[in-house]
């Protein structure tokens, strides 16, 4: 009996503490991909903050959308500790390294242009970190609407793509997206004038070379 209850004492501790140790380590996985990819890419990408917890750590990321340092979109992450996570990629339970949910809002030039989100922001990103430093994301962009009086009114279907990657050593490899461009319309008040597309699919398969950082 007193082995059985050692043995129960032990995984309790075990399952109490793994979420916070898996958090340690993804935390420094993020901040490395971070830095992979603000090597690669013009659009840099700043961790405004990031807060680690137990079972979930918090973070901010912003995305530059212009040249002013003022007009950005800001991604609130929510990071789920593995071992075991909720994924909404995969809509259930699976072993992970971490699920990010991430909201995207931005500042008000930016709100100004488009209306105002709400609550669930201008879009939503789903991410499965997997061990191994594979990475499964989901994208949606909402639908957007304005109308400009005396101009006329767009409309907007949104974005829904599927992006996986899995990084190895100094390479990004096994690069697969399937992304749909949703329909958009516009239809003119101060001339005649009315343009309506179809939705777009892109599928692209790509592996992308890391650059060392240079200290």
């Amino acid at each position: 009996m007193k082995k059985l209850l050692s043995f129960i004492i032990v995984i309790a501790i075990i399952a109490a503490v793994t979420p916070y140790i898996d958090g340690y380590f993804f935390h420094q996985n993020y901040i490395n991909l971070i830095e992979h990819f603000n090597a690669e890419n013009r659009m840099k990408l700043t961790v405004e903050n990031y807060q680690r917890g137990w079972l979930h750590s918090y973070a901010t990321l912003s995305v530059p959308t212009g040249d002013a340092s003022t007009s950005k979109v800001f991604l609130q992450q929510t990071i789920s500790h593995g071992p075991l996570v909720y994924s909404g990629v995969t809509k259930g339970y699976t072993f992970a390294m971490a699920n990010i949910e991430s909201v995207a809002n931005s500042n008000d030039k930016v709100v100004t242009f488009l209306g105002n989100p709400g609550p669930k922001g201008l879009a939503n990103i789903q991410t499965l970190a997997r061990f191994g430093e594979q990475y499964i994301n989901h994208i949606s962009i909402f639908p957007i609407s304005i109308n400009y009086p005396g101009f006329g009114k767009f409309a907007w279907q949104g974005l829904e793509s599927d992006i996986s990657f899995q990084v190895k050593k100094e390479q990004i490899k096994n690069i697969k997206t399937n992304t749909t461009l949703g329909a958009v319309s516009l239809n003119g008040e101060a001339i005649a004038l009315s343009l309506n597309t179809a939705p777009i699919t892109s599928i692209t398969e790509s592996d992308q070379r890391l650059k060392r950082k240079v200290d």
